[in-house]
């Protein structure tokens, strides 16, 4: 396409790219979008490619031209990315006056590119690595952790009041503005207070009533809830309070250890569980050792944020701050307070993100990492031994094309602080 245009710098990661497409061009596009339409729409009396030109302008005349003008951007943009050896961070951003046929088509273009990194330094950190050890504490909480999975249930008296820890079973009839709606209702619900299934508002509820008792209540969700149907509505449940469970945990002792766990004596079962322990605490370690060398990485190298990698960090920090509330109990008003209470603390943390991003994509180019299958098998079978599922399960999970790429940008990250942590300089 025959243009004209220049390409300014707004910045280390932006370019606007100021274009013109001559008369004829214009022209020429135009005609190949309208002998589109012609060949291809069907209007009732005439033939497929037989419509005048009058009646295919006069139904399709504006759709003709707002399709040619994103064309025009579309292939313009392509053209001088391509000539210029410009590659897009992002997909390139326009907002381009109406055509005007038999004129000159003017338009800017803004693109986010990738910021140039020279040499950086990435070998060499220093980093403090500990010998993984359990504590007492950590023993004690492992065999309580232990012992309470081997609870058993008991029914408690007509006028015991829930408690946290217990087991509830209730039915629940969930109805907006009358009508019950989806996953708004169930019978013989089964959970435990205190576990974060019932929103906290809604426990309140429960743990006031007797059981056999009926209740009704009404509770508003959040405007940002993830359940859209219901966000920022009120709702009216009744619900039916049937059984209230006690939890009867077994003592931990030898007989707890030959009864559960096939060993003949408590401290035969310590040693049993010390080895996981251990193998738990060196993965902490590890974890920890790849953070501190983040720090080091950003700390050690400047590097220009793009704006929408800004701004995708960001989001990301605040949403997972707004969600843990949310879930805590807390209004979208509380929320909102306390978002702009951590502002300056947020948006710091989503630029040292978006830096570190940078710079490990950086490392993993210059190393020429790579992942492979057998990287994302290995994952497949840790995540199958851990949560004792089929791996044919969780190969499915993953087969989303979303947890796809996720999952693929993470193992990415983990082989290439792997590569930086095997350069680093340990200190006990």
């Amino acid at each position: 396409m025959n243009l004209q245009y220049t390409v300014e710098e707004k910045g280390p990661a932006e370019r606007t790219l100021r274009v013109q497409v001559p008369p004829e061009e214009v022209e020429r596009t135009l005609r190949e979008h309208f002998e589109k339409y012609r060949s291809t729409v069907k209007i009732p009396g005439f033939r497929p490619g037989k419509v005048p030109s009058d009646i295919i302008e006069r139904d399709f005349g504006e759709a003709i031209r707002e399709e040619t003008r994103w064309a025009l951007v579309t292939e313009s943009s392509r053209q001088i990315l391509t000539e210029r050896g410009i590659t897009p961070f992002t997909s390139p951003r326009s907002d381009p006056p109406t055509l005007k046929p038999g004129e000159a088509f003017s338009f800017d273009v803004s693109v986010e590119v990738r910021p140039e990194i020279g040499e950086i330094q990435y070998k060499g950190f220093k980093v403090r690595k500990e010998e993984p050890t359990v504590s007492e504490f950590e023993m004690s909480e492992e065999l309580d952790r232990l012992r309470k999975a081997h609870h058993t249930l008991r029914q408690v008296g007509d006028e015991r009041l829930p408690r946290p820890g217990d087991v509830v079973v209730i039915d629940l009839e969930g109805t907006l503005q009358g009508k019950t709606f989806k996953g708004g209702s169930g019978k013989d619900v089964q959970a435990e207070i205190g576990s974060g299934f019932f929103a906290p508002r809604f426990e309140e509820v429960i743990l006031a009533m007797k059981r056999g008792e009926r209740r009704e209540t009404e509770f508003t969700f959040p405007t940002d809830h993830w359940d859209t149907p219901v966000a920022g509505k009120t709702v009216h449940f009744a619900i039916h309070l049937k059984e209230i469970k006690e939890k009867l945990v077994p003592e931990m002792d030898d007989e707890f250890a030959q009864t559960y766990c096939n060993e003949k004596s408590l401290e035969g079962l310590k040693g049993k569980l010390r080895g996981p322990l251990i193998e738990r605490a060196a993965q902490r370690i590890r974890q920890k050792m790849k953070t501190d060398l983040v720090k080091e990485l950003v700390d050690s190298n400047k590097v220009d944020v793009p704006p929408s990698l800004l701004e995708h960090h960001r989001r990301r920090l605040i949403q997972g701050v707004a969600r843990d509330l949310i879930l805590s109990g807390q209004s979208k008003e509380q929320v909102d307070h306390h978002v702009r209470e951590r502002w300056e603390e947020l948006e710091a943390a989503a630029r040292r993100e978006a830096a570190a991003s940078l710079l490990i994509e950086h490392v993993g180019r210059k190393e020429n990492i790579r992942l492979e299958r057998a990287d994302v098998e290995a994952h497949f079978g840790k995540v199958a031994a851990l949560s004792k599922s089929d791996i044919q399960m969780v190969r499915r999970y993953y087969s989303d094309e979303g947890r796809a790429r996720e999952l693929a940008a993470a193992l990415m990250e983990e082989k290439i602080l792997d590569l930086i942590l095997a350069h680093a300089i340990l200190e006990t």
